[in-house]
């Protein structure tokens, strides 16, 4: 990316901070865009400081005035991001606040028992036509996403080299946001793949991990309407709004959770890891994921009662 894209006073600012996204593993073209925006607003206010006042970061942010809550939110992100990078370049310089009107997150969600896992792997195994790889795609692609918390666009992204069977890692390149990850496995899980990709080399025509039934890489479209088939076949989706093959990254997230508590690790101190494992840029995202299930409210609930009764012993009568 050249300089000549920015040409403000503040031309060398922006550029070292999108250099330091890139350095980061971001792509951050369309944010780019969006800072550049920024700029020439900032060239046509003939705008002198290096550094950001108040003023002119209203004045820019009224131009958003018509916009919806969405809209609105992901176009002053990057300025957002860029405004505390400039902070910490110049003390002085006026840092934007998140904005007042948020955009409210879906609380849809449906989390998986170990039971259903299992139906739908099994129905999945009998999927047709027979003779063709799409019922071993099917299943070994369900039982992936259960165990590693990927998004469905990752799993179908995966080439065979993304396979790390000495370290027993997937390699996710550019996942959201454009960020490369490794997601760590374990071994029979690897050892899954690995025997469902010696059967889809009969039939593969490229380098892609998940194949359709003409040896091209798999569709989201095309599982997304498989997946939708199996829910019904084992009368999982019995009523709208239908759970979706996202939930499988919601399932993880709390089965992650549950193993924690049962193992008595101290959560808070895990969850940036898990973070890191689900592609998240912050921990406020992965926290989106963290439902509490009825057991892990009376197991914490039995626990307190026990901590409570150590501090204050009962009263004898």
């Amino acid at each position: 990316m050249s300089n000549a894209l920015f040409k403000s006073i503040q031309a060398c600012s922006l550029q070292s901070f999108v250099d330091l996204k890139h350095a980061q593993g971001y792509n951050y073209t369309h944010q780019s865009n969006l800072l550049r925006r920024f700029d020439m607003f900032l060239c046509e206010r003939s705008y002198p400081c290096v550094w950001l006042k108040i003023q002119i970061v209203d004045s820019f942010i009224e131009q958003f005035s018509q916009c919806k809550a969405l809209s609105q939110s992901k176009m002053l992100s990057p300025v957002r991001n860029y405004s505390r990078f400039l902070h910490l370049r110049y003390p002085q310089s006026y840092v934007l606040a998140m904005p007042a009107i948020r955009t409210k997150r879906s609380s849809r969600f449906y989390i998986y028992s170990i039971e259903e896992i299992s139906a739908l792997m099994q129905a999945a195994a009998a999927l047709g036509p027979p003779g063709t790889i799409r019922a071993h795609t099917v299943k070994t692609l369900i039982g992936l996403l259960y165990v590693s918390g990927l998004r469905i666009s990752e799993a179908l992204a995966l080439n065979v080299e993304d396979i790390d069977v000495h370290e027993n890692v997937l390699f996710v390149r550019k996942g959201k946001f454009g960020k490369d990850r490794y997601v760590p496995l374990a071994a029979s899980s690897i050892e899954a793949l690995l025997c469902y990709r010696r059967e889809a080399e009969k039939t593969c025509k490229d380098q892609a991990l998940f194949i359709s039934t003409k040896g091209t890489r798999l569709s989201s479209k095309t599982m997304d309407k498989i997946f939708r088939a199996l829910l019904r076949t084992c009368s999982i989706a019995s009523s709208k709004p239908w759970p979706r093959i996202h939930d499988l990254r919601h399932t993880f997230a709390v089965n992650c959770l549950c193993k924690w508590y049962d193992q008595g690790c101290d959560v808070n101190a895990l969850l940036p890891v898990l973070s890191t494992v689900m592609g998240h840029v912050k921990v406020s995202c992965t926290q989106i994921y963290l439902h509490v299930p009825a057991r892990l409210r009376e197991q914490a609930a039995t626990r307190f009662h026990h901590h409570v009764q150590q501090i204050i012993p009962e009263k004898q009568s």
